[in-house]
């Protein structure tokens, strides 16, 4: 295997072991479990890293095989005969890694954007000026920084 192969191999292996994150972060945003979801919005920062020090990587391989600036379908279309088939399902096992792991962020995404508005409904309700500190409690009446007196 050629390290082409090897760091897509890599980068489908990161997107694979960080599914179950994605859905972690799914089911804590659906509990309502704000500690758990800050915990998995961390873990995704490192994921983040690891994927651009691959993505570098990547990029490395594919200016030293003269690649650089290609689509994958590109490569593929200049790789050596012996190697397009393998190239082409690394590309598809790839996309099929990436697709799955994004539609799995992005469902946690939107409930997470639906339970903030549905908080946010709450406060409001609660009190229209939506003067609640972070504990839930109501906060103290805001006073102006300036004293208007002469």
């Amino acid at each position: 295997m050629d390290q082409f192969e090897q760091i897509i191999n890599q980068m489908i292996a990161l997107f694979e072991e960080n599914l179950p994150l994605e859905q972690e972060k799914l089911r804590a945003v659906q509990e309502d479990d704000v500690a758990a979801v800050e915990d998995c919005m961390k873990r995704e920062q490192a994921v983040v890293l690891q994927m651009r020090g691959l993505e570098k990587k990547r990029e490395d391989i594919q200016k030293a095989n003269g690649w650089a600036g290609l689509t994958f379908r590109e490569i593929i279309a200049k790789a050596p005969q012996e190697k397009q088939h393998a190239y082409s399902q690394l590309l598809e096992k790839l996309e099929n890694s990436i697709s799955l792991f994004q539609d799995a962020n992005e469902c946690a995404m939107d409930t997470l954007r639906i339970h903030q508005k549905e908080i946010e409904k709450v406060i409001k309700f609660k009190d229209p000026n939506g003067t609640y500190n972070q504990e839930g409690q109501q906060a103290p009446p805001k006073r102006p920084m300036t004293n208007r007196r002469v």
